[in-house]
């Protein structure tokens, strides 16, 4: 079922600008940068595919059902953000399909937390999303146990701690958002 709101009109109309542009890049740029323009447009596709997928179809029955998930999902995040920092101050010697990344000053390079991500600002990224995501859950209405409280105080610090170590400057100005 697909809901016809605000949001869901400004994005289709976003994506209908975005699908209109692609014949004047291959008009004015030639074949190999429409095809390219073609692909960033079906990367683009995939987040509000997922949206409409969430907005459309109930995932959940309960509540209890959807803080069992958010809970998950934080554990995720924390031991992914673990394995980040771990990896920046120890580096772990598994293979990874991709290069370090380095922040250079003037007498050394330090080398940028990137985790088990391809880049050092994808990781970033991912805890900063966990971070404000704590950050919402601890200083919302609802009551927390104090256990509860605890462990989103100290997912909180290792989800900052991991945003600092990528060194993502983007994604400090997602957390502030």
């Amino acid at each position: 079922r697909l809901l016809l709101d605000s949001i869901n009109r400004a994005s289709f109309l976003f994506l209908i600008s975005l699908l209109v542009s692609l014949p004047f890049a291959y008009w004015i740029s030639g074949a190999s940068v429409a095809r390219q323009s073609l692909l960033r447009l079906l990367l683009i596709l995939q987040p509000f595919f997922v949206y409409v997928w969430i907005r459309g179809f109930p995932c959940f029955e309960s509540m209890t059902q959807l803080e069992r998930f958010v809970k998950l999902l934080l554990w995720l995040g924390a031991g992914a953000a673990i394995y980040g920092i771990v990896d920046f101050y120890y580096p772990i010697p598994i293979p990874h399909p991709f290069a370090d990344q380095y922040i250079y000053l003037d007498f050394e390079h330090i080398r940028r937390a990137q985790g088990m991500l391809y880049e050092a600002s994808s990781f970033g990224n991912l805890c900063a999303f966990f971070l404000s995501l704590s950050l919402c859950l601890l200083f919302g209405r609802q009551r927390l146990s104090n256990r509860y409280r605890a462990s989103l105080c100290l997912g909180t610090g290792i989800f900052t701690m991991a945003v600092f170590l990528s060194y993502s400057r983007g994604s400090w100005a997602a957390v502030m958002v």
